[in-house]
């Protein structure tokens, strides 16, 4: 998949950009000293902000849905202005996740130079250890991120499709073409959603991975 061409998809920041080592602890010697998991949260950030786009818009396609035979005016303005919004917060992921992208292919392929720059042993054995589990990980979030992006072009398409028609014309929805539209777009929103989730909970897991035993979030800064 082509980052270039993903409009807005919330998993594309996962594709292969999930950047088990990331951003830089310290410089020494010009070059950066890494913790494994460093970026993990970050990525868990941009599909969390994900979810929430699509659970507003879902909620507010939801509203229009429950209206009988005419939308209310209320209503046909703060569902265009929420996918007016869900096209803006798509732009901003997308170049968030390209950025990742960037930095984060070379993780695995590059693993044991990464490796030799972690400093604390115990930590380089834990993620050498971990890196068959890791890897797996990785390849759920891909498949997942697949999933999302192929769903969601078909749930902004729907919701543009009923925006365009009912600001036409806000009497037009009890059309069954308007209903089939509106049934088709929370269809695919609802998947896009299941998959964020499971993402989520993959990067939860995967960051578990990097936790040495007896640590926590708080003591091991493994984002």
């Amino acid at each position: 998949m082509n980052m270039n061409n993903c409009y807005f998809n919330p998993a594309c920041a996962f594709l292969a950009g999930l950047l088990l080592v990331a951003g830089c602890a310290s410089k020494e010697g010009g070059r950066s000293a890494i913790r494994p998991g460093e970026g993990i949260a970050e990525h868990r950030q941009i599909a969390t902000e994900a979810e929430k786009a699509m659970r507003a818009a879902l909620n507010s396609l939801a509203a229009v849905s429950a209206q009988s035979n005419q939308c209310a005016p209320a209503v046909l303005s703060a569902f265009s202005a929420q996918v007016q919004r869900l096209q803006v917060d798509s732009l901003k992921l997308r170049a968030r996740s390209q950025a990742m992208q960037a930095r984060g292919d070379a993780y695995f392929e590059r693993w044991h130079e990464y490796l030799a720059r972690v400093k604390d042993p115990r930590m380089r054995a834990l993620a050498q250890k971990q890196r068959p589990a890791l890897e797996e990980g990785f390849r759920k979030v891909k498949a997942w991120s697949q999933e999302g992006h192929e769903a969601f072009q078909p749930f902004l398409a729907g919701l543009r499709k009923v925006r365009n028609a009912l600001e036409k014309d806000p009497a037009s929805l009890s059309a069954g073409e308007i209903r089939e539209w509106m049934t088709s777009a929370r269809a695919n929103g609802e998947h896009v959603e299941r998959c964020l989730v499971s993402i989520q909970r993959e990067l939860d897991s995967m960051k578990a991975l990097l936790t040495l035993p007896g640590s926590t979030s708080q003591s091991q800064k493994t984002p």
